[in-house]
């Protein structure tokens, strides 16, 4: 004679079975949150150069400019003192380096760029991308300075020359500008 299970045996093997579909679909939706956080360059670490931020392809038709960089104003109630001649000191080396590598890829390739900004760490970095002669332009993407160095990579489906530079946004400080070409 089959004997039925105790109510309380059903009960806890369904609600065994409910725990594990839980943690089933847990598990794959914490999967997809994560990498659409890596994918959308939201995660903590973006600017590490072991897991540079991912960049979102772009059609490179971003609009917004680089602001010109601000100039203090003078004072004009005083008189100004006679020209003294001085030597110029040598113009001013980028206190931000940038490469980039490869310096040759294809439509939407990827593009390393990898800087150091020394006594700088936490500084927010912005990408921006200059197209022949043209005005600067904020690329979608940034990264953090952290023990002195930055790392990120963009794609893009600009073709032909593309320069590429940083700027920090707090101070107005730009980086070298670097050339790739895409093609």
């Amino acid at each position: 004679m089959d004997q039925e299970p105790s109510w309380q045996r059903q009960l806890l093997i369904g609600l065994s079975a409910l725990i594990a579909i839980g943690l089933l679909i847990g598990g794959v939706m914490a999967a997809i949150a994560v990498k659409a956080f890596d994918y959308a360059g939201l995660g903590g670490n973006s600017g590490s150069a072991s897991s540079p931020a991912p960049i979102l392809p772009t059609t490179g038709d971003a609009t917004h400019t680089a602001p010109p960089p601000r100039t203090p104003a003078t004072s004009s109630s005083s008189p100004t003192p006679p020209a003294v001649r001085t030597r110029r000191p040598p113009p001013p080396q980028h206190a931000i380096t940038l490469s980039a590598s490869p310096k040759t890829v294809s439509s939407f390739g990827r593009i390393n760029l990898a800087g150091t900004y020394p006594g700088n760490d936490g500084a927010s970095l912005q990408v921006q991308r200059s197209l022949g002669d043209g005005p600067w332009a904020d690329f979608p993407v940034d990264t953090t300075v952290t023990n002195g160095t930055f790392a990120t990579y963009i794609q893009t489906s600009m073709l032909g020359i593309n320069h590429i530079r940083v700027i920090d946004k707090a101070t107005g400080r730009t980086s070298n500008a670097v050339t790739v070409k895409i093609g």
